[in-house]
Parts: structure tokens; sequence; C-alpha cells
């Protein structure tokens, strides 16, 4: 299943100069991938060693990430490793994050609900988000800085805690800050290549920096860093197929495992991909027809991308339906889609291009343009000098992923 001989190893480069591959050109996948150096493994050990030097008096652990889906996965994967290792630390947690997700959006943020799923106490405060240019927008959104200080200097002044450990996000900021203040010791974690604003706002503030790739340690005091690796989710690497899963959702899955045609998984990341969800959209009956697709759209109602695309999944005739499947978001069954899944097709946070390099799959990574430092950007070329794959211009997404499908058999 999925693409074979020559057209295996073929990727199509349509934003970068990665090697002796110009823009725009076919080449041969030794053309890009060399001698990398792979990323540290055990992410989670190390981190959970760094947290717990931090500590140099009794008081509960604060966590604090949100924003998206990689600040929280970082956390999440690190709070399973102390449940399972450190369960004197885990016992300790409040986790920090926001209400809301996107900015403006009614929905309930990532963070807000799936941390008490595993049982841990929840506390949120109003965020806002820092902006390198000044505009109206801008000062609305510093304003919610604002109230998240005094939010954050309640909190820490009555729950007085040991150490905060922060996977990063705007809604970090003021509780740094507010740590800073009460003297509470900060230990913070850099997925990304290129740092985002708040960790670097973050850095004046902390004793001790994480990061996942070598290249970040150039955005921060050099006696501060550490090279951990990124911390993953043991859900990521589990092949199992979960019995808990909605029946029809369960069978879809089970389904995919037949030879007869490629399984395409979709992906947005947390907060999912408008502009990924309606190229899907436009092209859905074409792919019911030759592939078993399943996308994971987000949870954003500002473009309740979910509903519409629910709903003209079930326009389809009976047999194309069965082909479709869409979620908003996954838990435990993310392992065992990996496992089966012939083609990844994803925006290159740099969570997921994690997962991807290590479970080696094959990948269309569609890189955000306006990511802070073009970093999606610099995810996705990381990528390809580990794994087989394409990198895709969103502005050209239709033509370039049609083309790219074409020959994927």
């Amino acid at each position: 299943m999925g693409m074979g001989g020559k057209e295996k190893e073929r990727v199509l480069m349509t934003e970068a100069k990665v090697g002796s591959v110009k823009v725009g050109e076919s080449a041969e996948a030794t053309d890009i991938v060399g001698n990398v150096e792979a990323l540290p493994i055990n992410a989670e050990s190390k981190i959970t060693e760094i947290v717990s030097t931090q500590i140099q008096k009794d008081g509960p652990i604060f966590v604090a990430g949100g924003g998206s889906g990689g600040h929280l996965n970082a956390a999440v994967a690190t709070l399973n490793y102390w449940k399972e290792k450190r369960p004197d630390m885990y016992q300790k947690v409040i986790y920090i994050g926001s209400e809301r997700g996107m900015i403006g959006d009614s929905v309930k943020s990532l963070e807000s609900r799936k941390v008490p799923e595993l049982g841990i106490k929840f506390v949120a405060i109003r965020s806002g988000k820092l902006h390198r240019k000044f505009n109206l927008t801008t000062l609305k959104l510093l304003f919610g800085v604002v109230l998240g200080l005094f939010d954050s200097l309640k909190i820490v002044s009555v729950h007085k805690p040991a150490v905060i450990f922060s996977t990063g996000g705007y809604v970090t900021v003021p509780l740094i800050v507010a740590a800073a203040l009460f003297r509470v010791p900060v230990v913070i974690h850099e997925q990304t290549i290129v740092a985002g604003l708040a960790n670097k706002i973050a850095s004046r503030f902390a004793s001790k920096i994480m990061i996942t790739f070598p290249d970040s340690a150039k955005y921060f005091p050099a006696h501060k860093v550490v090279l951990t690796g990124g911390p993953l989710q043991k859900s990521r690497f589990s092949s199992v197929l979960p019995e808990n899963l909605e029946v029809n959702y369960r069978e879809f899955l089970l389904r995919v495992k037949n030879e007869d045609r490629p399984f395409i998984f979709i992906t947005g990341g947390g907060l999912g991909s408008h502009k990924i969800n309606m190229w899907f959209l436009q092209n859905l009956n074409q792919l019911a027809e030759k592939y078993y697709i399943l996308i994971q759209t987000g949870e954003n109602k500002l473009f309740d991308d979910f509903s519409k695309i629910e709903t003209e999944i079930s326009k389809l005739n009976e047999k194309a339906r069965k082909n479709v499947f869409a979620v908003q978001w996954f838990k435990d069954e993310i392992g065992y889609i990996y496992k089966n899944a012939d083609l990844v097709i994803a925006r290159p946070g740099a969570n997921t291009v994690q997962e991807l390099v290590a479970l080696k799959k094959i990948a269309a990574l569609i890189p955000i343009k306006w990511s802070s430092g073009n970093e999606q950007m610099l995810n996705a070329r990381y990528f390809l000098k580990h794994n087989k794959g394409i990198i895709l211009d969103e502005d050209n997404l239709e033509e370039e992923l049609n083309l790219y499908l074409q020959e994927f058999k």
C-alpha cells in the first residue's frame, strides 16, 4: 500500500532549497537525507530531573502551557511520566492555563478540558497575547495580559508554589512574571526550532531553559540552556485500538486496515487548520472514492469546520461514506492511526514533526506562512532530513496537493 518504487523516493520542494534540490524540483530522497544528528531521547526524564532540582521548599508544582496543542502535549507527556515514575511530584501539580481556546473563540481551551481528565486541578487565568507590532488589536490583547497578571499574582500568593514548569504559550507570560516577583523558581521548555515570543520573555525570569532542538539555543542565555529533546506521549507509539471509542468510529478504524485502498490521516493540529479543512471539503467526493480518510478538524467555533464537514460527509452515498470519518480531536487511538496511516497530511508543528520522524511516516507538510520566525518551514525541512515526504505551499494547496496525490497509489 502507498507509493512504490521510485515514486516513494521522490519529494517535491515548493518553498525551500535543501541540499541540491531547488524550488519546484523533484529529487531523490538521498539528495536531502544526510547524516543528521538525532534528538536526545528520554526527554521526560531529563525534564523531571531539572524541575526537581529547582524545588527548594514544600509546596505545589505549577505546570503551565496553552494556546496550542503543541504546548499542551509537551506538558501532558511530562505529567504522564510523573504519574508513572514520580507520583510524589504528580500529586502536587496544579495546572495553570486559559479558559478559552483561540482568542475571540467561545470554545473552551484544550487545556481546560484535557487536564481535569488527568485528575489534576486546573486553574484558569485571563489571558491576552503579545504582538511584535502595535495596533488597536494589540492594545486589546495587551489588556488581557494585564488582567492575567492580576490573576497570576493572586494564585501565586495563595498557593505559594515551590516551582513553575512552563511549556510556553501566551497564557504563561503573566504567570511567570508573577512568579519572579514572588521569587518562585521558573523552568521553561521550548518545543520549536524558532523560540516563541512568550518563551523569549520568560527566559529573562527562568533559572533553566530546556530546548528540543540545538538550533533553539541561540535565542536564550547560554548559561541557562539545557538540551533535553522534546517530551512525546506514549499513546503516539501504541498500535492498540482502544475499546471505548464510539461504535461507528471504531468500525471505521478497523476498516482502514484493509488492503484495498491507502489510508490517509489529515490533521491540522490542536486548533485545526481552516485552510486544510476547506481543501478537504472541496475534494471530498474524489478522496472518498480512492482512499480511507480520517480528518481531525480541530474544535474552532469561529469557522465551525467540523459541522460543515460532517454535513457534507452525510451527503455521500453509502459506500463512499464508509471511507471517510471526521473527528475534532483524538485520544489514545492516535498511535493506532499513525501505525496504519500510509500518508499523513499535516501542519508541521514541532510535536507533530517529532512524532512523524520517530514513527518514520511519509508526510505531506503544509507550513503556516505567518508562523513566528517561519518556524513551521524550518520544522518541515528538519522532517525531510529524516523522512520521505513533501513540503507544500499553502497558497497553492489545491494544485500541489492534488498533484502529489495523483502519484499516491
